[in-house]
């Protein structure tokens, strides 16, 4: 089947803003559907149409509905989800493939690796050479107190959560559990690294990884260099060949002396994708063997407003300034492009937009950028 007109999903991250001005440039007909008002891709020139669509969260069959009618409507060959939509889309597959291809796994395989406490589970039972942190699974309030020991650190995140939104520190036992199910683990010092990966007919098509130096809260890293860490590419090389596994996927890792930790897995489109300067079209969309696509050696990105509002507090020292200012204005700025200038200059209003709507939802800018199509268990 000839491709030609993509529908992106989720087109609210810089990352998928990169794919969507990549397909662009490469001939593709690009549109996307959104459940928010404002995001990036809906000020990119080289988007053909925006449609606004029901938020999943909200009314999932007509969530599906919508898809359906731009899909008829625009004649949509190929679906690309890039956000938590993705699992929502996944439930549906079967019923979105009478009308196109879908770019995703089916939800079982997605949820295993999504679910925290299931990938660890996973990842526990298998041959792959790679450390894993301590982990527990926690329900309740007991279960953490006959785990912690006094004097050490451990992480607590739900087993669905993303950008370390929800994600705590803790050495005591806390006040109380938002959520019914939590996935504690020890806490690892060391240096945190990301991969990005495209995976089809167990074979990496495309391959990055950077290590997080800066990032917004502790959350998402915002500041790319192409690392060419062996030891995790060796791992997703194997991870490709072993499992039954088909699409974009990204992992997280921390590096130290004893080794390198699998932390968790996002079976999604993620930031490691705008490393690539070279048409990359091919990793998504072709069926055949193709070479592997990896960065070109010391390639360099930034998110620049957000190197001005988040990583300003880690500067100690004047080495830290040196090193800030190298790579806030000597990487290239993702969201900027002199021929796609928009969703530069609406990056401001769109973040005083989310600030806005999480103040009347009475949740945090992490918190608000995905909680209408995020996916927490939901039936």
């Amino acid at each position: 089947m000839s491709i030609k007109n993509i529908l992106i999903t989720g087109s609210r991250a810089p990352a998928a803003l990169f794919l969507i001005r990549k397909l662009s440039k490469e001939g593709y007909n690009i549109f996307t559907a959104e459940s928010c008002d404002y995001f990036l891709g809906k000020y990119s020139i080289c988007v053909k149409r925006n449609y606004k669509i029901t938020a999943p969260n909200a009314n999932f069959e007509q969530f599906i509905k919508d898809i359906i009618e731009i899909i008829q409507k625009e004649k949509i060959d190929l679906i690309i989800p890039t956000c938590e939509e993705i699992f929502h889309i996944s439930k549906e597959k079967k019923t979105l493939e009478k009308y196109c291809q879908v770019f995703c796994d089916n939800l079982e395989n997605l949820l295993e690796l999504h679910n925290k406490w299931s990938f660890y589970n996973k990842i526990k039972n298998s041959n792959y050479d790679i450390k894993l942190p301590q982990s527990w699974y926690i329900e309740t309030l007991n279960d953490v107190k006959n785990i912690i020991k006094d004097n050490q650190k451990y992480i607590l995140k739900p087993v669905y959560s993303r950008f370390a939104a929800k994600t705590k520190i803790i050495d005591k036992i806390p006040k109380k559990l938002e959520y019914n199910q939590y996935i504690l683990q020890e806490f690892i010092e060391g240096e945190q690294f990301c991969s990005y990966s495209i995976i089809k007919n167990r074979k990496l098509n495309l391959y990055s990884d950077y290590k997080t130096i800066y990032s917004a809260n502790g959350g998402a890293t915002i500041a790319f260099k192409y690392a060419q860490n062996e030891k995790i590419k060796e791992f997703v090389e194997n991870f490709s060949k072993n499992e039954n596994f088909e699409g974009q996927i990204a992992f997280d890792f921390i590096q130290n002396d004893n080794g390198l930790y699998l932390i968790e897995c996002n079976p999604r489109l993620t930031s490691g994708i705008q490393l690539f300067n070279e048409d990359i079209s091919e990793a998504f969309l072709s069926d055949k063997q193709i070479k592997t696509y990896y960065p070109k050696k010391e390639t360099k990105s930034v998110l620049f407003l957000a190197m001005l509002i988040y990583s300003l507090s880690n500067i100690h020292s004047f080495k830290d300034v040196i090193s800030w200012f190298e790579t806030t204005f000597l990487s290239k700025d993702v969201i900027f492009d002199k021929y796609d200038i928009k969703p530069f200059l609406m990056q401001g209003f769109i973040m005083i937009m989310m600030i806005i709507s999480g103040l009347k939802q009475n949740i945090n800018l992490k918190e608000i950028s995905t909680y209408d199509i995020e996916w927490n268990g939901n039936d």
